[in-house]
């Protein structure tokens, strides 16, 4: 059993995102110890019916790794370290087939049309 924080971890999304699908009747729940909690199973069908392929790393440096191929990133003003490190993950996703938070809302958005 999974809590929604440890689904959305294993989903590469939010909390928030998990709690939507939820209440969107998208992903099941049931109650134990009256706390909502997600069986494995109905977890791996969710995965299963949407066709989406999640992945998330559990350490933002291995993106890096995947992405950089060892190569150095030089950043001379801190601001953009942010950019940098968004960039990555964006990359990362694209090359994974990976949806971020907004696609994977749309997807769902166009499905209820």
């Amino acid at each position: 059993m999974y809590t929604k924080e440890e689904a959305a971890k294993i989903l590469g999304v939010s909390e928030y995102t998990v709690k939507d699908w939820i209440n969107r009747s998208k992903l099941k729940v049931t109650f134990e110890n009256n706390e909502e909690v997600i069986s494995e199973s109905d977890l791996n069908d969710f995965i299963k019916s949407t066709g989406i392929k999640f992945v998330k790393p559990e350490k933002p440096e291995d993106i890096f790794d995947e992405i950089s191929s060892n190569k150095i990133i030089k950043v001379n003003n801190s601001d953009l370290i942010e950019d940098k490190i968004k960039n990555i993950e964006k990359k990362f996703k694209k090359e994974n087939n990976t949806l971020d938070d907004s696609e994977i809302k749309k997807l769902f958005n166009e499905k209820n049309k």
